[in-house]
């Protein structure tokens, strides 16, 4: 348990820094100021249009940092809508099977787990911090904004420097909040799922040969069938909070992804490719480490929880009643458990997949249009 409330504290990092901490007060000056910052940020990009010569390479960049604007917009509302839900969640996590008594094998796998994803979470937290530093100190060397805008000639550029990176800043701050709740919340869950497989298997139907045996037998499927629905009501909640803002990232990534490959093949400077291959690397880890991957671990402990049941030697059962209800519990355990983003994507590493081949199709789309547009 204390493993577990370490990587909350963990995920919560970032919440502190934004005023949105789910265990305490809302800071309604600090998210307001975050999200006016963002809406003004998103007229200067649009007013690149009107104060610059039109050409393809500014509609690309311009789109690009609309979307990107967009799309933190839409984890970090989501995350102030949902603060009082997220409090609910972490509080309830205090219920999880974590304490029972294990096998020393099992318990080391599971503890093995936790420590990955404490990991994941440390190293995620340094990589942001590098990249807010390293956009940070791009406009000294060679004059570049984090984010690309135009600049009103009234305000002084250092001035407006510090404007820009300070918002960049909050957005990897609102960007990793949302991107560790999600993956700290689908790993949690996953590890319940593999302990209640491994509690099922602990039923040792072989040896239920009297009616104590039976009665004891039936009372562990009732609390193994209980905590199933908890798992999946849980996972539920999880899911359709996170599945608005799910669904506009999903969206949103292919087309980021191929601008930025796009301006990397396009540009000769030094700092635009590192930065376009920055923005990728960030994209290729939220997709892939963050929700892709955690989902298809989701996902194959919750189908292995049927092939579970058939494997715990239910055959050698001697009592029909048992048998039954093994029956029934492997008929609700068909229902898909998984995560979803717009109730419409199947997130797991196919969708991973299938995002990236998009974001190359796009590219070559952009390639074309280009070639096109200097002939």
């Amino acid at each position: 348990m204390e493993q577990q409330r370490a990587i909350i504290e963990t995920s919560l990092t970032f919440f502190k820094v934004l005023g949105i901490h789910p265990l305490k007060t809302l800071r309604k000056i600090p998210v307001l100021c975050l999200i006016s910052s963002h809406l003004i940020l998103f007229a200067l990009v649009c007013l690149r249009f009107f104060y610059e010569k039109i050409t393809f390479g500014l509609i690309s960049d311009t789109f690009e940092s609309t979307f990107t604007i967009v799309h933190v917009l839409a984890k970090f509302i989501t995350l102030v809508i949902i603060k009082p839900t997220i409090k609910k969640l972490f509080e309830t996590t205090n219920t999880f099977w974590l304490g029972k008594t294990f096998q020393k094998e099992f318990r080391h796998e599971v503890d093995a787990d936790l420590r990955t994803l404490g990991l994941l979470l440390r190293l995620f937290l340094f990589f942001v911090s590098i990249v807010i530093v390293t956009f940070a100190i791009r406009p000294i060397f060679d004059d570049t904004l984090a984010i690309h805008c135009y600049v009103p000639e009234f305000i002084p550029r250092a001035i407006f420097i510090v404007f820009n990176n300070a918002v960049f800043a909050v957005s990897a701050f609102a960007v990793g909040s949302f991107d560790m709740f999600v993956c700290v919340m689908v790993v949690l869950i996953t590890v319940q799922f593999k302990i209640l497989n491994y509690s099922i298997l602990g039923l040792d139907l072989g040896k239920v040969v009297t009616e104590n045996d039976e009665k004891l037998c039936q009372k562990k499927i009732k609390i193994i069938v209980d905590y199933h629905d908890f798992l999946d009501r849980y996972l539920a909640k999880v899911s359709s909070i996170v599945s608005p803002a799910l669904l506009v990232y999903f969206t949103i990534a292919p087309i980021v992804l191929c601008f930025e490959l796009f301006f990397m093949s396009k540009s000769s400077n030094f700092a635009e490719i590192a930065k376009s291959c920055v923005y990728i690397l960030g994209i290729v880890i939220e997709l892939f480490f963050f929700f892709c991957l955690p989902a298809t671990y989701l996902m194959v402990q919750t189908q292995l929880m049927i092939t579970t049941v058939y494997n715990s030697g239910w055959e050698n059962c001697y009592f029909l009643s048992v048998r039954k209800s093994l029956i029934i519990m492997m008929q609700r355990m068909q229902k898909e458990t998984l995560l979803t983003a717009g109730k419409m994507i199947k997130i797991n590493l196919e969708t991973c997949t299938n995002a990236f081949r998009m974001a190359l199709s796009f590219y070559t789309s952009l390639q074309i249009l280009d070639d096109k547009s200097r002939e």
